[in-house]
């Protein structure tokens, strides 16, 4: 790669920028049915194998009446669709498709994945054909640094009804990671780590789940299922001499997914309506995760609390983390929005 940050300026990359937010980028699938038993497998593997998720024999029954696409849905498979399309790698071995570039060059080496929003507004069938209409939203330069938030909006396009809005922030840079650098977040169980004494608490903390394990491996499997290339979660190798990390990373979609189904496994009456995140620090394979889930309480209409009821419905709001269970820190937290559906008589 030819070092192209000498010729990168405000004007190259207001250029750039203006080329880029005019394009769409259109991905299209079809939400089979294997991909998701793939992926509900590979999770029973990391939890269930140590007895980390206890379920009881009225949450088995009621995950059996649900459509077996509406849970896995909700609890991500569309990261296995609409994926990129590997086209034009990048060093790092990531499509450039949407990455910075200066006269055809390349002009960051290392990309990292910082925060997300889903919005779910129904769910597909199975065999149906999954549209994915993808943009730039914004972009930021600051200091050496570039910040880009990409917008993606599924809908089945037999019908062109919208299934999912997801929003991914990515920051795009030259410099590699500094440990030092890192002010870790701790999860405070008094206060629910908002560090305010607002009315928003937290209620009905769910201690984390006994320590489980994500092995390189485990990371291969997934990036199989989602085509991703990226080396950071492949290549130990490249990860110590070309982005100063110790080992390979845990993708980001990855931790999402591990957050969504778990809570899913513990509330199978809830259907999300959005789930909103950020990452914290670098997750690394092989350290021992926790997740913890919090319910939220607040004002009518706040972060948090029982703001609706209608109809046998109830609207309730959780802070969901993923953490180190021996010191605390926080991976990755976000603000999880559903709906509690009236009660199954079985």
């Amino acid at each position: 790669m030819r070092n192209a940050t000498a010729g990168l300026t405000k004007d190259s990359i207001q250029r750039w920028a203006s080329h880029i937010q005019k394009q769409l980028f259109v991905l299209n699938d079809v939400y089979k049915p294997q991909p998701v038993k793939q992926l509900h497998d590979f999770f029973e593997r990391i939890f269930n194998y140590q007895n980390h998720l206890i379920e009881t024999v009225q949450q088995q029954l009621l995950l059996l009446l649900l459509p077996s696409s509406q849970n896995a849905w909700y609890w991500g498979s569309h990261f296995l669709y609409n994926t990129q399309l590997n086209k034009t790698l990048g060093t790092d071995g990531y499509d450039n498709y949407q990455a910075p570039v200066v006269e055809d060059s390349q002009v960051f080496s290392r990309r990292l994945w910082t925060r997300g929003s889903l919005r779910f507004h129904r769910f597909p069938l199975l065999e149906s054909p999954l549209k994915c209409c993808e943009k730039i939203n914004s972009i930021k330069h600051i200091q050496e640094n570039l910040f880009l938030q990409v917008e993606r909006k599924i809908c089945d396009e037999s019908s062109s009804k919208l299934l999912l809005t997801e929003m991914r922030g990515f920051v795009y840079t030259n410099q590699k990671h500094k440990p030092e650098m890192i002010k870790s977040r701790i999860y405070n169980n008094n206060n629910n780590n908002n560090n305010n004494n607002n009315s928003s608490s937290s209620q009905n903390i769910d201690t984390p789940v006994p320590s489980f394990r994500l092995s390189p491996r485990d990371l291969l499997y997934y990036s199989q299922l989602t085509n991703n290339l990226h080396k950071i979660h492949l290549d130990p190798v490249y990860c110590r001499h070309f982005e100063g990390l110790p080992d390979v990373l845990v993708h980001g979609p990855l931790q999402v997914l591990l957050l969504l189904y778990y809570f899913a496994k513990l509330h199978p009456l809830i259907v999300p309506q959005s789930f909103t995140y950020r990452t914290y620090e670098p997750c690394y394979a092989q350290e021992e995760l926790g997740i913890v889930v919090s319910e939220k309480l607040g004002g009518e209409g706040g972060e948090g609390g029982y703001y609706m009821q209608d109809e046998g419905k109830t609207d309730k709001v959780f802070e969901l983390t993923l953490l180190n269970v021996k010191d605390y820190r926080i991976y990755m937290q976000g603000s999880y929005k559903g709906t509690l559906q009236a009660q199954v008589k079985l």
